[in-house]
């Protein structure tokens, strides 16, 4: 009887033990570099686009070019919008109704802010494009803007906050 308790009692004992030796486990890739698989999966989706379209590396090229000044353009807004949204936290805790309808009418013009450049970007790739690519971009709409995925430029003009 003293056995089967000892066994009972040992296991657990033994199994927390190897747990507690082993150390913190390692952290994963996404928890190191948040922002290094979002950019991965980005930059995947926009050269999966870019075969699509048959791009040659002149017109990917472009692409990476204009959306980098996109990116460029709009970081001033970005930055604001990050302090929009500190504050707009702050707004909401306090249960502040009229400054919640101030930062959201702030926060609406900085979104256009950050769009216009990133638009302005594809209207230039768009020109790129040979009459045949720009049939197809006609036909799949989607599928060109998911152009912004190259060099993951598009994921720098959504701020994460």
């Amino acid at each position: 009887m003293k056995t089967k308790w000892l066994r009972f009692m040992a296991i657990p004992a033994l199994t927390g033990g190897m747990l507690l030796a082993a150390g913190p486990a390692t952290p994963s890739i996404a928890a190191q570099e948040p922002n290094a698989a979002q950019e991965r999966w980005w930059a995947e989706r926009g050269e999966r686009t870019a075969a699509f379209f048959n791009l040659t590396e002149a017109q990917k090229q472009t692409a990476k070019t204009a959306l980098a000044e996109a990116r460029d353009s709009s970081k001033a807004a970005r930055e604001e919008m990050k302090q929009v949204h500190h504050e707009m936290f702050q707004a909401i805790k306090a249960n502040d109704s009229a400054k919640i309808q101030s930062l959201s009418a702030k926060e609406g013009t900085l979104i256009g802010q950050m769009i216009a450049p990133r638009n302005a970007a594809l209207a230039k790739i768009y020109s790129s494009l040979t009459p045949a690519q720009r049939a197809k971009a006609d036909q799949n709409p989607m599928r060109f803007h998911e152009l912004m995925g190259l060099g993951a430029e598009h994921r720098a003009t959504h701020p994460s906050t």
